[in-house]
């Protein structure tokens, strides 16, 4: 009835290559969807656009197992908010990467996280904006190396807080330093200990 539907399947099953294309016309929207698969050579890779009702609908996945690389994109037009996802992660080689983008209503979100677990060093980077509010962390924590680091900036309702630690614990040395500002006020700290050399010291200013 006007519509258009289009199929086109190629498969060969020793030489590991699963190859499918479909693209769809429905009562005037576009439905499309790429798909191709390798299995022993571990490649898997998803294309999909989808339009319904003026909407925009785009998902892109690729995924290779074996060679421990997931990667997802996604973008996301309903009702006209955005809605933006990209995951990027590496299991093996102990990288986790993550950025999410969402607008909703006039919102923007955003999320950007990065971990490396094997490597001792895990970095987190979160920047939201809800309302008219921001919220921004950074958080960077590195275990065995004896140092673990601290930093976050948050700002809620034109409030600002920021707090940074900074603590060294198997050298005999711990070290932390806060500053926080919440509504006006500064609350500053810095506290410095020597346990097993038999100083400890510390230092504290508030206003």
């Amino acid at each position: 009835r006007g519509d258009n539907i289009f199929s086109l399947n190629l498969t060969r099953a020793r030489g590991d290559n699963i190859f499918s294309l479909n693209l769809t016309r429905a009562r005037g929207d576009i439905i499309f969807s790429l798909n191709l698969t390798r299995a022993r050579g571990d490649i898997i890779f998803s294309l999909n656009l989808t339009r319904a009702r003026g909407d925009i609908i785009f998902s892109l996945n690729l995924t290779r197992a074996r060679g421990d690389i997931i990667f997802s994109l996604n973008l996301t037009r309903a009702r006209g908010d955005i809605i933006f996802s990209l995951n990027l992660t590496r299991a093996r080689g102990d990288i986790i990467f993550g950025l999410n983008l969402t607008r909703a209503r006039g919102d923007i979100i955003f999320s950007l996280n990065l971990t490396r677990a094997r490597g001792d060093i895990i970095f987190g980077l979160n920047l939201t904006r809800a309302r008219g509010d921001i919220i921004f962390s950074l958080n960077l924590t590195r275990a065995r190396g004896d140092i673990i680091f601290s930093l976050n900036l948050t700002r809620a309702r034109g409030d600002n807080i920021l707090s940074l630690n900074l603590t060294r614990a198997r050298g005999d040395i711990i070290f932390s330093l806060n500053l926080t500002r919440a509504r006006g006020d500064i609350i500053f700290s810095l506290n410095l200990t020597r346990a097993r050399g038999d100083i400890i010291f510390s230092l504290n200013l508030s206003r």
